[in-house]
């Protein structure tokens, strides 16, 4: 019984990380398609794509944290109902 539990803790574990990670990237990957197209969609050359990156991966920190605080709450509403 015990390994039933593991498991459905496992499942649910893997289901919030990959939920908030996705979720993280998408809104990252929006804040940083809507500084590009403010910016005048200049040419991406490697120099452009090296700051899309960086605004990438700054957004993405931050994202993330809402993310995982938004999976948490959503799978966590159901034992409350």
């Amino acid at each position: 019984m015990g390994s039933f539990y593991f498991r459905l803790w496992l499942l649910w574990a893997v289901r919030v990380s990959v939920e908030s990670l996705l979720f993280g990237a998408v809104m990252a990957l929006f804040v940083v398609g809507v500084i590009y197209v403010k910016k005048g969609m200049p040419t991406l050359d490697s120099e452009v794509m090296g700051a899309l990156g960086d605004i990438f991966r700054f957004w993405f920190s931050l994202a993330w944290s809402v993310a995982l605080l938004l999976s948490l709450f959503h799978s966590l509403k159901y034992l409350f109902n």
